[in-house]
């Protein structure tokens, strides 16, 4: 499978937000964890608003190391190189991830929670028993938000070419705490957020140490 830039990074931060570096565990959503700092961290320093106003170049994508921290009157405030705060990071996500929602609505699309359950049953197929270890993973950011899952507006993303324009991105981990890394198991899977189709899946398991790649992926075909 050919995979776009935009795909990986999706994938990075997937990854970071169920804890795959630290095997913290997955499926929880209480927002004083280590595995959610991991998570919000990472995402401020990787996001990059759609918003036409401050679309940057994917190619020149900043990473956690270029994030700067200001002192301010009411404390500190993450700011990436491009001078863009978290607030304004979120406002913009606010106001895409609204647009793509007002898509959604108007073609009769589905909701987060028919993604899910959507997911669930392509997960059973999938990974057979082994998917009654794992759980939906919502992080405590998009949580904060309001929202469950992450919206993609997926027309450019090579992998899934004519397989529709905005898709749901669903991720199962371990039920319990993984203590051992070769227990670890991830699956995501891609839904078509209006006809509810599967537009990809993959999962990650076992010990994937520090220069895991692409290769360590297992795609499954729908």
């Amino acid at each position: 499978m050919k995979n776009s830039k935009r795909f990986v990074r999706t994938v990075l931060v997937t990854l970071f937000a169920v804890g795959v570096l630290s095997l913290t565990g997955c499926g929880r959503t209480d927002d004083g964890s280590g595995q959610a700092d991991t998570a919000v961290q990472y995402e401020i320093s990787e996001a990059e608003p759609k918003s036409t106003e401050i679309q940057t170049d994917e190619d020149t994508a900043q990473t956690q190391d270029d994030t700067q921290e200001q002192g301010g009157g009411t404390g500190r405030i993450a700011v990436n190189s491009q001078g863009w705060t978290q607030e304004k990071i979120d406002e913009a996500e606010r106001r895409d991830r609204a647009v793509l929602e007002e898509k959604i609505k108007a073609a009769g699309g589905i909701s987060e929670d028919e993604a899910i359950e959507i997911a669930r049953k392509a997960m059973e197929a999938d990974i057979g028993e082994k998917a009654k270890e794992l759980e939906v993973y919502i992080s405590p950011e998009l949580a904060s938000k309001g929202w469950k899952l992450r919206l993609f507006d997926i027309t450019d993303w090579d992998e899934y070419k004519d397989k529709g324009d905005i898709a749901y991105s669903v991720t199962f981990g371990n039920r319990e705490e993984v203590v051992d890394s070769k227990d670890f198991f991830n699956y995501d899977c891609f839904v078509n957020a209006v006809d509810g189709s599967i537009c990809g899946a993959y999962s990650l398991s076992g010990d994937l140490g520090t220069d895991w790649d692409i290769d360590d992926f297992v795609w499954y075909e729908h």
